[in-house]
């Protein structure tokens, strides 16, 4: 792409073929535009298991590079058949120990393993392992707290872990605090020591490492197993904003319609590189490793460290970067971040620059502009390993102005995706060469969706444009939460379509996420805000890392916690001539204010209103991560345990002046 000015302005694709629907509180139902009034089942359609999708990607990849670990300042690759002989050995260990006996749960003939590390390819390995052998993962989150993993092996009889070491003591734990516990087995990824050895032998477990069972697999090879479409694949375990994790079933026929509409979507090739460092628990990140499998691509893991996440991607390089909103917005800080440190005279230049590329995004379609990139933007793709060409937004809604900002930055296109866990990961995707922002495209080809009136919140299917709650139906939909009824029929309607308590609004000939059903705030004078919409347009202020946003129904406004970006901060504490350490500083008033200014500012600049924007805020000297429990694993926010833990600090935001705090 040259400098110069395209002839072309930008196209408007179209998403998706309407089926007309004569119930006046829904919109239309919307087709896949290649699969108008049909779903698409499988990516090919004499694949009908993941046990056959395996077994044809083996078969067809054989020699090529699959799973990488780095050592030092380069990958090691394992091919796609010495991964497959792995995993037929490790599966058929398992199989010959008999250690995870069948079993009949809420209508599934089943045999449970979990696997509890973090992305690693041991974890792959076993995880393709027990699938062959028709063997349900029931994967942990690291994060999960004890009384999590407590529910989850109680409820599915779990007689086998797969874990990393460090997680070891955490599980016999367990096992000493509750008897009724029905684990037997545990296989540690690293070689345990003899003392380890012994506590699980005096607690009543066995205890093998990853490395046995291979062996022990290899010398007693069993035949791949058998299943059917509506077999148990997986239960995934939501990560949990309040109350116990629900256990989403999900079948061989949901994971394979999910990889059949993504991968059409996606469109990657044998010639893409992913980096394996989303939670390998969560369905966003099992879809992008079966994807890349199908494909032939390779899957290079991170070090473990989200410290040297971006030290990692420059080792690997690739081609391919799957995001939630908030890596991305750290990558914005990040960018921003550089150019503020730039002399004021080149940093005008700068910003003319961006400005410009910008504008020729929103109106031609291209993030790349020969010179400027020269000039300026290429060293940021070098700072990110100089080959990725496509990336991502899933899990949470992504502010269309910072992915502009990083479109540039990257020059390349960043899709957003929409689904949940209960679809086996995406329903809509954007398309590769719609480079608008803000918007989650159409339907995938195993997804149709309408959109349902919520008269309480003045959402209507028969306002022009449409809006309402988005509700969906097909083939990768999943059958129910295991073992509870009631949340299955709160979630599905009787003519089997699933409500997911999202709201959308048709525009532009495509979705575009504008609220939460139940998250929206209601304040004393009965005005209702939505504090997601609130957050996400803070975020664009470069002097804070994190906010939380809180309105108690019993006050006229909001107030904030705000974890401020240290280095920005720390640079404007010295233009006001402050020598504190950081906790000084964020109890400073001078510094509570100019960023409470800055929250403002921006704010106002987004399009809140005067009820939106927060009167008070608490700056938190701490960076809020999930290790904390007030996240969930792909960092959206566990509101309740926020509010708890914070309950302080939200008291006295509203009783009186606080030092901690500023209001304006």
């Amino acid at each position: 792409m040259g400098g110069t000015e395209s002839s072309n302005q930008i196209d408007i694709p179209k998403y998706f073929i309407e089926e007309p629907n004569s119930n006046p509180h829904e919109s239309s139902i919307l087709w896949n535009v290649q699969h108008p009034y049909t779903y698409l089942k499988s990516p090919d359609s004499q694949i009908t298991t993941m046990i056959e999708y395996y077994e044809t990607l083996f078969s067809k990849h054989a020699y090529r590079e699959m799973l990488g670990t780095r050592q030092g300042q380069e990958y090691i690759w394992k091919t796609y058949k010495q991964v497959y002989e792995l995993a037929l050995d490790f599966g058929s260990g398992i199989e010959y120990l008999d250690l995870c006996p069948e079993e009949f749960h809420d209508g599934f003939s089943v045999k449970f393993i979990s696997i509890y590390s973090i992305n690693r390819e041991e974890w792959n390995i076993a995880d393709i392992g027990c699938t062959l052998y028709k063997i349900s993962n029931v994967p942990l989150y690291e994060t999960l707290p004890n009384d999590h993993i407590d529910y989850i092996f109680m409820q599915t009889n779990l007689k086998t872990a797969i874990l990393s070491i460090n997680k070891l003591e955490k599980i016999l734990k367990l096992r000493q605090e509750n008897k009724n516990l029905g684990l037997k087995n545990i296989i540690s990824i690293e070689d345990p020591t003899e003392n380890q050895r012994l506590e699980c032998l005096n607690l009543g477990l066995n205890l093998y490492s990853y490395n046995e069972i291979l062996i022990i697999g290899s010398e007693n090879r069993k035949n791949i197993g058998k299943c059917q479409p509506d077999d148990l694949y997986s239960i995934s375990y939501s990560s949990g904003t309040t109350g116990n994790p629900k256990g989403i079933a999900i079948t061989h026929g949901n994971m394979l319609a999910s990889l059949a509409g993504a991968s059409e979507s996606l469109k990657q090739t044998s010639e893409d590189i992913h980096i394996s460092y989303l939670p390998a628990a969560h369905v966003y990140e099992k879809v992008m490793s079966n994807i890349f499998y199908y494909c032939g691509g390779k899957i290079g893991f991170y070090s473990g460290d989200p410290q040297k996440l971006r030290e990692d991607i420059c080792v690997l390089r690739p081609t391919f970067l799957a995001c939630v909103p908030r890596i991305l917005n750290r990558f914005c800080e990040l960018f921003r971040n550089s150019v503020s440190d730039e002399p004021e005279n080149r940093r005008k230049v700068i910003q003319m620059m961006i400005d410009e590329k910008i504008k020729r995004l929103r109106k031609y379609g291209d993030p790349t502009h020969k010179v400027y990139d020269f000039l300026y933007f290429n060293k940021f793709k070098r700072y990110f390993g100089g080959r990725i060409r496509l990336g991502m937004s899933g899990a949470a809604p992504m502010n269309g102005q910072t992915l502009d900002f990083i479109k540039i930055f990257f020059g390349c296109n960043f899709l957003e995706a929409y689904g949940q866990t209960e679809v086996a990961g995406a329903s809509t995707f954007s398309y590769r060469n719609d480079f608008r922002s803000g918007h989650i495209g159409g339907p995938i080809g195993c997804i149709s969706i309408k959109l349902i009136d919520i008269p309480e919140m003045s959402y209507l299917a028969s306002q022009n444009p449409p809006s309402g709650e988005i509700c969906m139906k097909g083939p990768s939909a999943f059958p129910k939460y295991f073992k509870n009824p009631e949340i299955t029929a709160e979630v599905y309607d009787s003519d089997g379509w699933l409500h997911t308590g999202d709201v959308a609004i048709i525009r532009e000939g495509c979705l575009v996420i504008i609220d939460r059903k139940k998250s929206f705030l209601k304040l004393s004078q009965g005005e209702f805000v939505s504090p997601e919409r609130v957050e996400n347009i803070y975020m664009q202020c470069g002097f804070i890392s994190f906010v939380f946003v809180y309105g108690d129904s019993f006050q006229n406004h909001l107030v904030g916690i705000v974890v401020p970006d240290k280095q920005q901060v720390e640079k404007e504490a010295k233009k006001l001539g402050l020598d504190k350490n950081w906790e000084e500083l964020c109890r400073d008033n001078q510094i509570c204010k100019f960023v409470i200014e800055k929250m403002l500012e921006i704010g106002g600049k987004l399009g809140l209103n005067h009820i939106e924007q927060v009167k008070r805020i608490y700056l938190h000297p701490v960076m809020i991560t999930p290790d904390s429990g007030l996240l969930t694993p792909t960092f959206k926010m566990k509101r309740r345990e926020l509010k708890d833990y914070f309950a302080k600090e939200i008291k006295e935001l509203y009783e009186h002046e606080h030092q901690h705090r500023h209001t304006l």
